[in-house]
């Protein structure tokens, strides 16, 4: 089952902003879950650098949409210029859950996802995807400049079935 990345949007949250897409698998079996690896490396210009990876997974079904978000909080952006890179391999398999997965509490890393640090093997067939958002906000307070996340500039989406 391969995982198929569609409709790449814009999205804006009170104080996060970035892109989101859906998941689609086709032909998926009841049970199916979308499990995926992703590797994140931030840079901003007051030298702050910060890398970390986990796995995150949505249960698939076809009647509910399943919506995928890079998101980069306001908080890194205001006065600052910085880079985002997310580097993401995701795969679809037949449930259940892996049970080293638990559920997030909607602040963490995978939000109200089931999710974990430790990385899981992929498993064949993969969809990898390489976003790179970057903003350039040095000396910029105006809040209208921020709105909507109108600063940020998704300079790089590849998607490698």
């Amino acid at each position: 089952m391969k995982v198929n990345v569609v409709d790449v949007r814009r999205e804006n949250k009170k104080d996060l902003h970035g892109w989101k897409s859906d998941f689609v698998v086709d032909n998926a079996p009841k049970g199916t879950v979308i499990y995926q690896n992703v590797y994140v490396n931030i840079k901003s210009s007051d030298g702050e650098k910060k890398k970390y990876s986990f796995t995150e997974a949505w249960p698939y079904t076809p009647k509910r949409k399943v919506t995928d978000s890079f998101l980069v909080p306001l908080a890194w952006r205001k006065g600052l210029s910085g880079r985002l890179k997310v580097s993401a391999i995701s795969w679809a398999h037949t449930g259940p859950m892996d049970p080293s997965l638990k559920k997030g509490d909607g602040d963490g890393y995978w939000g109200n996802l089931h999710g974990s640090f430790d990385l899981l093997r992929a498993r064949y067939p993969t969809t990898k995807r390489k976003v790179v958002i970057e903003w350039d906000n040095i000396g910029v307070k105006a809040a209208k400049h921020y709105t909507q996340g109108k600063d940020l500039t998704l300079t790089r989406n590849r998607i490698l079935y």
